[in-house]
Order: C-alpha cells, then structure tokens, then sequence
C-alpha cells in the first residue's frame, strides 16, 4: 500500500502541522529519524526508516517547488533578541550575532 505525505525538514518546529495550497505538511526536525534520514537527500533518493520495531518506512523524496518564503524577508535577529530567547548573557548574543550564527 502506498500513500502520499509531506514533510517540510526544518531546524525548528517539529511537530507542528502546517497547510499550504490545501495541502497537509507535517515539520520535522533533522534530530527525529525520518528528518535525520532526510538530511542531504535529494529529489529521486529513497529512505527507509524504523522507528519503534514496527516495519520500515520506505519514503521517496520529491521536488516540491513551492514558495514558503512568507510574505516578504524575516527581520534581522538581534543580540537582545538572543539574550532574551535563550536567556544567554549578552556578550555570548553579541558573539553570536557578530560572527553570523543567526
């Protein structure tokens, strides 16, 4: 039996479920088994993941062109931004920001 599934591989939000283009689309993290898997996968490589002992995964990945950019640039994050979020001193925000680690 084979079905359809979109996941979006992102550093952040897995997870969480998102629709674009009435199209269902869960995220998942490189840390979990199918987006660790996924990492540096292009159109056309095929994944197999276990989780759990229950059978394997076989999963194609695909091209999807679609533009989830949003609508328009995200702003800059900023060494406050950083030291509030992450509860980090501010130098380590300052580091962080100045050598492009954001």
């Amino acid at each position: 039996r084979s079905t359809t599934s979109l996941v979006l591989l992102s550093p952040w939000g897995g997870g969480q479920k998102l629709v674009v283009d009435d199209k269902g689309i869960a995220v998942v993290t490189p840390q979990s088994p199918l987006g660790g898997a996924l990492v540096g996968k292009t159109a056309g490589d095929v994944v197999e993941v276990e989780i759990g002992g229950f059978p394997a995964l076989r999963n194609t990945v695909v091209d999807w062109n679609v533009d989830l950019t949003g609508p328009g640039d995200q702003p800059e994050t900023s060494a406050n931004t950083l030291h509030v979020a992450l509860a980090i001193p501010e130098d380590e925000a300052e580091r962080r920001v100045a050598a492009g680690e954001v």
